[in-house]
């Protein structure tokens, strides 16, 4: 069964952080690629798409194969790769950067309670500490109080 990643379930839930371009971004980005080629490989994690969604539908888009690797795990988690590759790709204001940690929080929260099970005491850099909240926003470059204003603001509590 040949597995279709330009499906939304099998991106995982990871690479759902930062938002999919805008329809004419994607298109340039498709034009780009059908031009120059696909310059980085679409990143997979347990069969899933971890990196490179935007680059997969594009290649769609320009009718372009894409090349997949696996995720190599080099000393970061895939969680805070995955914010440490899209992050600095992104013009994003603080309050931006907030509501990623806002939703990074719960993801960093599941991936100690993993490595707890797993006998890890790391969920991320060794330089990061603290809560789960308190990973993100130290990831994302925003003060930890940004990320509990952004919280109240969402509705999601305090």
């Amino acid at each position: 069964m040949k597995i279709s990643y330009c499906e939304p379930n099998n991106w995982h839930e990871w690479s759902n952080l930062f938002p999919l371009l805008a329809k004419d971004e994607l298109l340039n980005l498709s034009q780009d690629i059908r031009i120059h080629g696909l310059q980085n490989e679409i990143v997979l994690l347990d069969g899933k798409v971890l990196d490179g969604r935007n680059r997969l539908l594009a290649c769609t888009l320009a009718n372009v194969k894409p090349r997949f690797r696996e995720f190599k795990r080099n000393g970061a988690t895939p969680l805070s790769w995955v914010i440490s590759q899209n992050l600095h790709r992104r013009q994003l204001t603080a309050s931006q950067k907030a509501i990623v940690a806002l939703e990074a929080e719960p993801m960093f929260a599941k991936e100690a309670k993993q490595n707890q099970r797993m006998g890890k005491q790391k969920i991320a850099d060794p330089l990061l500490k603290g809560q789960a909240r308190d990973i993100a926003a130290q990831l994302v470059g925003v003060n930890r109080q940004y990320v509990s204003v952004a919280k109240r603001y969402s509705g999601t509590g305090t």
